[in-house]
C-alpha cells in the first residue's frame, strides 16, 4: 500500500508513526503483523507508488525479494524501515500503527515527495 505519510515518534526507542485506513482491505494484515517494512522510494519511482495506491498485488510485477526475517524488500528504495508492532490506536477512520524500528537501511539518492495532489522534487 502506499501511504501519504509516516513520521518519527522516538529516538530512544526508535519509534515511527503511519495509519490505515479502517476499510483498507490490508489493515488487519498490517494490524496483526509480528513485522512490517516501510520503505521511502526514489523520486523516480511515481510510477510505482501509485501502482501500490491502486493494487496491492503490485509485488507481483515489481522488483523486490524476501529478507531474511520474510519482509518483502522493495529494490531500489531510498530507505527502508524493518519494525515490529510497538502499539495501535483507534484514530476515526484509521488505525494508527507505532512500530519499533528493528533494522534500518538507507542508500544513496533523492526521496520521492507528495504535496498538493502530485509528486515533487526536493529543490536545491
Amino acid at each position: 500500500m502506499t501511504v501519504n505519510a509516516f513520521a518519527s515518534v522516538s529516538l530512544d526507542p526508535a519509534l515511527i508513526l503511519w495509519s490505515v485506513a479502517n476499510k483498507s482491505g490490508n489493515k488487519d494484515l498490517f494490524c496483526n503483523a509480528a513485522l512490517f517494512a516501510v520503505h521511502v522510494l526514489a523520486e523516480d519511482q511515481a510510477d510505482l507508488a501509485l501502482k501500490f495506491a491502486k493494487d496491492s498485488s503490485t509485488f507481483e510485477e515489481g522488483q523486490w525479494h524476501f529478507d531474511s526475517n520474510h519482509l518483502p524488500i522493495l529494490h531500489k528504495a531510498i530507505a527502508r524501515f524493518e519494525c515490529s508492532i510497538h502499539t495501535t490506536f483507534d484514530g476515526g477512520d484509521h488505525t494508527i500503527i507505532i512500530g519499533k524500528v528493528e533494522q534500518f537501511t538507507h542508500n544513496q539518492g533523492k526521496p520521492l515527495m507528495f504535496a498538493g495532489g502530485q509528486f515533487g522534487k526536493f529543490s536545491q
